[in-house]
């Protein structure tokens, strides 16, 4: 017994002590559920909602359908993400196109994201759905010292706060959390290898991290990997392919390799379209054409079999990569969704993997 003990308070010290060695691989997920997952933002609001005042609309113009800050116009309009209402509504486009759940933008304890957690956790419950949460940053926006203890007690709190509720995503009964790109910068991979060292020691305690963009060698051992943003890369190799399902298919297919060879969960993000040029200079512009670059990428993504395919988005505005019905496209990409994920479930590959 005191051998056991001594081996424990060796391995922590360990892991407290040298942040930039690599910590144990993650434990091989054998099973995971076939799942299609939309990231969604939650961080609008309105002096007519909940949160009595604007947050992320700016110049809003009802009358000519238009958005400053937004490349298309909700078909709900400018709206509040803390509005029941609105939740309830976006719940049940969701599954009514589906969709398994959403990954959450959540950018810390006591924001505006963290307001509308607890509503989005009870309407998904009544609708089936899953949520998880996508961690945008470290506590404080921190880096250095500091930040990877800082970011591990987050991740720590959030799987105790949130991921205990029934309608978290979970994967052999632990909360899967997404860690978004801004936190490899703000952490590097040392502080991420402290990060992940802590959560070990936690075992089945812990939650499940996929952290964003597929890995190479030097990269911490996640337990899955994902790309929030296939959009610029397609923009910018769009010359080396000849078409759009050459480029799906060579990288969907390096990404689920890259992510089984760390026993972790794949995942392929698939996109309608996407345009920041109006607020970003010079920008990227992928058209949708009429939703055939949506249907290329679903096609290649149910081909490639990913454990769970990823859409950006469903309603990030901004960035005008959203499927949430709008002024400009009605109910189309709701439409394709639901026509693609019926076609992932009819296959094969909709079982469990082995």
């Amino acid at each position: 017994m005191l051998v056991r003990v001594l081996i424990a308070v060796l391995a922590f010290l360990n892991a407290l002590g040298a942040p930039d060695r690599l910590p144990p691989p993650p434990e091989p997920i054998t099973r995971v559920e076939r799942l299609t997952l939309a990231f969604y933002y939650p961080w609008y609001g309105s002096p007519d909602g909940p949160s009595k005042r604007w947050v992320h609309w700016e110049g809003i113009d009802p009358a000519n359908h238009d958005i400053t800050n937004s490349g298309d116009y909700p078909a709900l309009g400018a709206y509040d993400s803390l509005d029941p209402a609105v939740v309830t509504q976006h719940m049940g486009w969701a599954h009514d196109a589906g969709l398994d759940g959403f990954v959450v933008s959540w950018w810390g304890e006591g924001t505006h994201e963290d307001r509308a957690v607890p509503l989005i956790l009870e309407e998904a419950s009544k609708h089936g759905l899953h949520i998880s949460l996508y961690i945008e940053r470290t506590p404080g926006d921190r880096t250095g010292p500091g930040a990877a203890d800082a970011t591990t007690d987050m991740l720590l709190e959030l799987a105790h706060t949130y991921g205990r509720h029934p309608a978290f995503l979970k994967v052999n009964d632990r909360p899967v959390l997404f860690a978004y790109v801004r936190l490899n910068q703000q952490l590097t991979n040392r502080g991420w290898n402290r990060v992940l060292n802590r959560l070990r020691l936690e075992g089945d305690d812990a939650p499940i991290i996929i952290g964003d963009r597929p890995p190479d060698p030097i990269r911490p051992a996640f337990d899955g990997w994902h790309t929030y943003d296939p959009m610029g890369q397609i923009f910018h190799e769009r010359d080396r392919y000849p078409d759009l399902a050459a480029w799906a298919r060579h990288t969907f297919a390096a990404w689920i390799a890259k992510g089984r060879d760390t026993a972790g969960i794949t995942c392929v993000t698939i996109c309608p379209g996407y345009d920041d040029r109006y607020f970003r200079s010079p920008g990227v512009f992928v058209p949708r054409d009429g939703g055939e670059t949506y249907r290329v990428l679903w096609r290649e993504a149910i081909e490639a079999s990913p454990d769970w395919i990823l859409i950006t988005s469903f309603n990030e505005w901004h960035e005008t990569s959203e499927i949430e019905p709008s002024a400009e496209h009605g109910e189309r990409y709701l439409d394709i969704t639901r026509e693609m994920t019926a076609e992932r479930k009819r296959s094969r590959e909709n079982e469990p993997r082995p």
